[in-house]
């Protein structure tokens, strides 16, 4: 017997979270780190806005840390870290990993379809449900066990009462009408997709909540958590410093391929 009751994965009226400071400074970083590398010259497609030589140039470390201390401060936090317990650490990336294992976006595919079913369950004989209904101008809610069905589906028979789809409140006969609940689940599969990392970040945020005193005053120490650590501006910026140099390179490397040895030489100005 199935045990299953309406949950939404997000929380539409969120309340700022443990967290979100960081997640902010992180955006910040990788805003000012990604806008530097897109400023290294393709020898065979230049720009006016490419100043840099080559991924290498150690102008861009330099412009990139004046650029980040402007925006996030401390650049280094030097109060004692008084941070979440690493064993309480280690559990939630546990639980993250065990709870959003997609990784690939064929994989995020299929969760999403997997994530839609269990978002958006439908209603079977001997599931146990609560449902919100309206009856005589009068809202009520029953919980018990699906008896029955009836056959055109209009009809439910939940513990000793009759509830039909019609007086079910609107969001909830997508969870007892076949062709609702296909279409519901369509509509979250295709947000879950597009928005995979916000879900998994606001999901690892609720995790995190259980320690949200200790998050605010690391936060409010200038410590940033990121990637389940708690971390200083300039160990996240070097970090995102070497993501960002290896796609510049693999971007090079491609128009390199794709225009060859080509150089764009200026058309000549005619003389007047």
């Amino acid at each position: 017997m199935k045990i299953w009751y309406f949950v939404l994965l997000l929380c539409a009226a969120a309340a700022v979270q443990a967290g979100a400071v960081s997640d902010s400074k992180v955006d910040v970083i990788a805003r000012i780190v990604r806008t530097e590398f897109n400023k290294v010259k393709n020898p065979t497609r230049p720009g006016k806005w490419q100043i840099y030589g080559n991924s290498g140039d150690p102008k861009i470390k330099t412009n990139i840390y004046a650029k980040v201390q402007k925006e996030v401060k401390p650049f280094e936090a030097k109060t004692k870290l008084v941070g979440i317990p690493a064993p309480a650490a280690r559990e939630i990336n546990k639980e993250m990993t065990t709870r959003f294992p997609y990784k690939t976006p064929e994989e995020i595919a299929k969760g999403a379809v997997i994530e839609s079913e269990r978002e958006y369950p439908l209603a079977a004989v001997k599931d146990k449900v609560t449902v919100r209904f309206t009856r005589n101008r009068k809202m009520e809610t029953i919980s018990g066990e699906l008896q029955s069905i009836r056959e055109d589906g209009t009809v439910f028979e939940i513990g000793d009462q009759l509830v039909r789809l019609s007086e079910m409140m609107e969001e909830e006969r997508k969870y007892f009408n076949p062709e609702l609940n296909r279409e519901a689940r369509s509509k979250f599969a295709d947000y879950f997709k597009a928005n995979y990392k916000k879900i998994v970040q606001n999901y690892r945020n609720r995790l995190y909540s259980r320690e949200k005193a200790k998050m605010l005053d690391n936060e409010k120490n200038g410590y940033i958590f990121y990637k389940g650590e708690w971390r200083t501006a300039k160990f996240v910026t070097d970090q995102l410093i070497v993501y960002y140099k290896k796609n510049t390179d693999k971007r090079l490397q491609v128009e390199k391929t794709s225009f060859g040895s080509r150089r764009y030489v200026a058309p000549k100005k005619e003389k007047k």
